[in-house]
């Protein structure tokens, strides 16, 4: 259990440093609106996968609730909340993870999408829009390494707690 734990910690650390590299130095040179959504996937993967190792450790105790809270987003969300509460997590964490899903859910479900300038713009059905910014994925990027110090700080603090 505590190795698909690291693993999970070391996917959203390198699912990090990739949105990095692409927002920070890949964006200003190719300029294509488009890596904005590419950004928002790997941050997106980086702070579900810290969701998930937070559970892990945390131990869904049977094989079925197990693979659930780690492949079903909202059965994840649902376990990681209150327990993530009371390990320190602020609404502006639980916030992130809500939004980020939603902007994913979107992009899936999305019959229509387009780059506008440095925004990226995602439509439903009835042509509602949401918008993505440059500047909002730099705010995400920089939440979701906030809530993954988070999550590893949670998960060190309990080791230590049971090895002690």
């Amino acid at each position: 259990m505590m190795d698909s734990c690291q693993e999970l910690l070391s996917k959203a650390r390198k699912d990090l440093q990739v949105a990095e590299q692409l927002l920070i130095k890949t964006y200003p040179v190719v300029d294509d609106p488009k890596l904005i959504l590419a950004v928002a996937g790997d941050v997106y993967t980086a702070i579900t996968s810290a969701m998930r190792a937070f559970l892990v450790r945390k131990g869904a105790e049977d094989a079925p609730a197990k693979k659930r809270v780690t492949e079903d987003f909202d059965a994840a969300f649902k376990a990681f909340d209150p327990e993530a509460r009371k390990a320190g997590f602020k609404d502006d964490d639980i916030e992130l993870l809500v939004t980020l899903h939603k902007i994913m859910c979107e992009h899936k479900a999305s019959p229509v999408e387009f780059a506008r300038k440095d925004k990226f713009v995602i439509c439903d059905e009835h042509y509602n829009c949401d918008v993505i910014s440059v500047a909002d994925m730099k705010k995400y990027l920089f939440r979701a390494r906030l809530f993954v110090d988070k999550a590893v700080e949670a998960i060190s603090g309990e080791q230590g707690v049971n090895d002690g």
